[in-house]
């Protein structure tokens, strides 16, 4: 029992990101313009973390310091997989689980189990030396303002094109 539970709690850890995906790709596939723009900030979310882990360039609390070091110290070329800030595994369940919320689209069993999905996999981060508490919130944090970033873009579009125009006032 117990090791089937660690095995559960393992492959929560490596799939959720894509579990979480596939639900909001699935509930959004009949609102093309919240899927796309879902779509797009997610690249962009990927893209931003990759960025951010080569500026602030923090390892993981599980790398060899004294190897680390030594590379920087010698410039050799150092993955961006060693970096651990900000958490991409937080910035990606963040950022989906923000932008889902925002639509009111999601019943409120899908969100609680995306909520613990999340927590699920976070936990196991920093259980298992991944990623430091800070990793976790700095990723959290950053996924969660670009979900809410992309869905009140995506609001606005869609608001836009039934808004008030220049013209509606104009003479025959």
């Amino acid at each position: 029992m117990l090791h089937s539970l660690l095995s559960l709690f393992y492959t929560i850890r490596e799939y959720g990101p894509l579990v979480i995906f596939i639900i909001v790709i699935f509930t959004l596939k009949n609102k093309y313009m919240l899927a796309i723009t879902y779509i797009i900030g997610f690249v962009l979310s990927e893209i931003i973390n990759f960025g951010a882990k080569g500026l602030i360039r923090e390892p993981r609390p599980s790398e060899n310091m004294t190897k680390f070091s030594a590379e920087l110290r010698l410039n050799k070329y150092i993955g961006f997989h060693r970096y651990g800030m900000p958490s991409e595994h937080a910035q990606s369940m963040f950022f989906s689980l923000v932008f889902a919320y925002c639509t009111n689209l999601f019943s409120k069993k899908t969100i609680a189990f995306m909520s613990v999905l999340t927590a699920i996999t976070l936990a196991h981060r920093v259980y298992f030396n991944a990623h430091t508490i800070t990793q976790i919130g700095a990723g959290s944090v950053l996924g969660a303002m670009l979900g809410y970033a992309c869905f009140y873009y995506a609001k606005l579009q869609l608001r836009g094109s039934l808004g008030k125009k220049d013209e509606d006032n104009a003479p025959f």
